[in-house]
Formats: C-alpha cells, structure tokens, sequence
C-alpha cells in the first residue's frame, strides 16, 4: 500500500523537494486534522496542512479509496471515516496510558 500511495502522490506534475518516502506525510498530516470527526473543505486541508492543491485532492482520493475517510458528493469535503476515527482514538487512549505508566 505503501508503494501505491507513493506512486499515487508522485504521479502530479508538479516537482516535490521531497524523496518518494517523505510523501507520505501528507496523509498523516490530512488525518491528523480530520481527527476531531467533522467535516473539512478541501481548502481548509490546502491551508492547515501546507498542501498544493493538487497534492492534497491526490491523497484526499486515495485516503477515500482506500477506507480511511469519506468525502463528499463533489469530493470538496472529506472526515474520517468512524472507524478509522475509532482506531485513531484507541491508539491515542493507548500512548497516553503508555506515558503515564512509564
């Protein structure tokens, strides 16, 4: 998956600074503000996230593709999906009681 998100992202043509690898933080970056659940207008994910536009519509389609979050009808707005929201928290739940505990 990792590969095919690589190649997803990699496909614009607009230059990245960034090596292959490194693109995958934007999709980090996109779930880390779809988080709280709502939902975000893609311009908003552009802004907070530091994306080109293009970059951003290209990991928002292959983050909906794959099952991790939902977009819209005319794919101007994306949140998680609950099950990821879910799995997102869990993990949260599970750092926090780890740092307390160690």
């Amino acid at each position: 998956m990792k590969e095919k998100l690589t190649r997803h992202l990699s496909s614009t043509t607009i230059t990245s600074p960034l090596p292959r690898e490194a693109e995958l933080w934007v999709t980090d970056e996109i779930l880390w503000l779809l988080k709280d659940g709502r939902w975000h207008e893609l311009g908003e994910i552009v802004k907070k996230c530091s994306l080109p536009e293009s970059k951003a519509e290209m990991a928002v389609s292959f983050l909906s593709e794959y099952g991790f979050i939902e977009v819209n009808k005319n794919g101007r707005k994306a949140r998680l999906r609950p099950l990821m929201l879910k799995f997102i928290n869990e993990i949260q739940y599970v750092e926090k009681k780890e740092a307390f505990t160690s």
